[in-house]
């Protein structure tokens, strides 16, 4: 029925648009198609209010079923696991420990030793005072054969004492060179040539009361951490 009235309502306000143009360009009198066009608009309103609008849909979004969701907050991500490299075993290699006049391979040397002797004094010929120790020399004779090919230094660093303690003595490197004064041909700074064994001697300056003695060699290779012992006493 709004819909109706409101074509009827157009229809008639364009007639009276065109009926109220048509007297002003004749001079007529205006007045009734004015009213008329009134009328129509009027009619135009009230067409406008008697036409029924759809309502606006009172649906929500749909909601999730009550099992769907229970079944989302069931299924959680899962985490992926992160694996973590298991840790290296090292082997725990003992170092070499041989006896007097046994041989022994450190690096690309060959050791043995022939003696060990313990000595209140070094002397040095008939015009120096002899070398006394703070506790007591401990001179030992040992051979190194080089078995690389290339030539090398033997050095002071590579040999150390150790007793039953724990406590280390260096070399002395002041008693190992008096050695030659004694006819003993210090070991220590000596050049060693592949396969061709050379003798000699290093002393240390030892305390009194060590026991159990041991001579560690050490590689003298840059970066080489091998070494080994030789049971003094």
């Amino acid at each position: 029925m709004g819909a109706f009235l409101g074509a009827i309502s157009i229809f008639a306000i364009l007639i009276c648009a065109v009926w109220l143009l048509v007297n002003l360009v004749k001079r007529r009198n205006k007045k009734k198609p004015l009213i008329w066009l009134g009328a129509g608009f009027v009619l135009f309103i009230v067409a406008l209010a008697i036409t029924p609008y759809p309502a606006p849909s009172n649906r929500s979004v749909s909601e999730p079923k009550e099992e769907q969701v229970h079944q989302e907050a069931k299924a959680e991500p899962e985490i992926p696991k992160t694996i973590q490299p298991e840790p290296a075993v090292e082997e725990a290699v003992a170092a070499p420990t041989v006896n007097i006049g046994e041989s022994v391979i450190v690096g690309e040397v060959q050791w043995k030793v022939f003696n060990a002797e313990k000595k209140n004094e070094i002397e040095r010929g008939y015009f120096l005072e002899p070398l006394t120790p703070d506790g007591v020399f401990l001179v030992i004779e040992l051979e190194a054969e080089l078995l690389g090919k290339e030539s090398g230094t033997i050095w002071d660093g590579q040999f150390k004492v150790i007793d039953d303690t724990g406590r280390s003595f260096e070399v002395d490197n002041e008693t190992s060179s008096g050695l030659i004064f004694d006819e003993i041909e210090p070991l220590i700074f000596e050049q060693i040539h592949p396969n061709v064994p050379k003798t000699g001697f290093i002393a240390f300056d030892i305390a009194m009361d060590a026991t159990a003695l041991k001579l560690r060699i050490e590689d003298a290779r840059f970066g080489s951490a091998e070494y080994a012992f030789v049971n003094i006493e």
